[in-house]
């Protein structure tokens, strides 16, 4: 989706923030999905 951005921002600059809405939610959700499923790792000792 990213790589369309600019493309759609030169031909029509409101599609390209309303894309750019979709784009951070997306990227909020992968984040939040993938810190839900990461697995602890081993302590560091001091």
């Amino acid at each position: 989706m990213r790589a369309v951005h600019d493309d759609v921002y030169e031909e029509n600059p409101t599609s390209a923030d309303i894309l750019h809405l979709f784009i951070k939610k997306l990227e909020q959700c992968a984040w939040m999905i993938s810190a839900e499923n990461r697995q602890p790792q081993a302590a560091v000792l001091t």
